[in-house]
């Protein structure tokens, strides 16, 4: 599966990103909505998911 990270702030990003590879998960980072939404336009099948860090315990 592979994932699309959208933080503005580069240490959290690459943190999730280095915590969801580990996991297995193939991820890409968008440092905001508009990088993201050129990025998802390019996928033909995609399945949205939308997350903030609340959604990660201990990351809020």
């Amino acid at each position: 599966m592979r994932l699309l990270v959208v933080e503005d702030e580069e240490t959290p990003a690459r943190t999730l990103q280095r915590g969801l590879e580990r996991e297995g998960y193939a991820v890409d980072v968008s440092g905001d909505g508009a990088q993201a939404l050129i990025r998802l336009g390019s996928i033909t099948k995609t399945t949205t998911w939308p997350c903030s860090t609340s959604c990660f315990p201990g990351w809020a």
